[in-house]
């Protein structure tokens, strides 16, 4: 990616974030990447082409960051990583993510929210798949009962998190890791 187009999508994600979809003007965002309108179109087809390719850009930055903070270490390990990961990036993000997390954040537009909508589930899946590998690694630990399923647990373990998360953002608390680990464990955790 050229080091311009990036600029453009760092642009795009603090003004689409202070402002949502609607209220943001692609001059917005050539004024705060530096630049004039024109060049955002050399790089961007429309704003919604800029807005789709800010998300997956986003998402991408996302799984990195998830898989890094998952890479090494047992079950137990892994999971504080996904959870510390997600405060940080929940925290640092507060604007752009309460307008993913609004249900209007792109209108009426169906075609641009149907591939909003396809991009996140793509992300989900691969997060949940990585949640899976460490839950049934910590089956082999013994930190995770061999009783459960593991798509649903870890599914119910990316919700909580995300929950978790935003509670914490919204009231200004931190709590740590292990208050959330040890609330999934309690049931999915040996008897």
């Amino acid at each position: 990616m050229k080091e311009r187009e990036q600029n453009i999508l760092d642009a795009a994600r603090q003004v689409f974030g202070d402002h949502g979809f609607y209220q943001t003007k692609i001059q917005d965002i050539a004024d705060t990447a530096g630049i004039g309108k024109g060049t955002v179109y050399e790089y961007f087809a429309s704003k919604q082409d800029l807005f789709c390719r800010m998300v997956r850009h986003s998402l991408s930055l996302y799984i990195h960051r998830v898989r890094a903070s998952m890479s090494g270490g047992d079950c137990l390990t892994r999971l504080r990583g996904y959870i510390a990961i997600n405060k940080q990036i929940v925290n640092n993000s507060g604007a752009l993510m309460d307008m993913f997390l609004s249900n209007g954040s792109v209108g009426e537009d169906e075609a641009l929210r149907k591939e909003i909508m396809s991009l996140f589930l793509e992300a989900k899946t691969e997060l949940i798949g990585m949640v899976e590998d460490a839950l049934t690694m910590g089956e082999g630990e013994g930190a995770i009962r061999k009783d459960i399923e593991i798509s649903l647990a870890a599914e119910m373990f990316l919700h909580m998190t995300m929950g978790y998360c935003q509670g914490l953002c919204r009231t200004g608390k931190d709590a740590p890791e292990e208050i959330l680990l040890n609330m999934f464990l309690r049931g999915a955790g040996p008897r």
